[in-house]
């Protein structure tokens, strides 16, 4: 069993998340080359997100390496007139190396982000999953989450 800590991200993991990023977005230009470019995640938005007020990032860490991170933000609901306004936390990236997959790993950042939710009194936890990434999916629906909404598109 590997042992793996827990943690609220700080300016010196800038560097560890941002390799993260590479492989996810690669993981991701793989599988739809259609949306995604050649550029990566920016530390610059790293920094941004650690400096938001509504926002945060937890890190798995193995012998001082990141080896999974999930970066959260608070948001409210957009303002239309027939939907319900609420505040929900969105879970905007989760992501951990596939060495370090099937160790549970996914699953804490799940707990760490209902805690965060839970303390906030949020609601909701809401994300997006591309449709290629069918054992991120798995992992959200055995977690309880439910799908809510499909994004389609036509290529022309």
């Amino acid at each position: 069993m590997v042992d793996i800590k827990y943690r609220q991200a700080g300016y010196e993991d800038i560097d560890g998340i941002y390799d993260l990023y590479k492989e996810l977005i690669k993981l991701h230009r793989d599988n739809e080359p259609d949306f995604f470019n050649k550029e990566n995640q920016s530390k610059h938005f790293i920094r941004d997100v650690l400096n938001d007020n509504f926002a945060i990032i937890y890190v798995a860490v193995v012998d001082s390496k990141i080896v999974g991170f999930v970066l959260l933000q608070i948001e409210q609901t957009i303002n239309l007139v027939f939907l319900k306004k609420y505040r929900t936390l969105y879970l905007t990236d989760l992501f951990v190396l596939e060495d370090y997959q099937n160790n549970g790993i996914g699953s804490h950042l799940i707990d760490l982000s209902i805690n965060y939710a839970t303390k906030h009194k949020l609601q909701y936890i809401e994300l997006d999953v591309w449709s290629f990434n069918q054992k991120a999916i798995d992992m959200y629906l055995r977690r309880g989450f439910k799908n809510k909404l499909n994004a389609m598109y036509l290529k022309l």
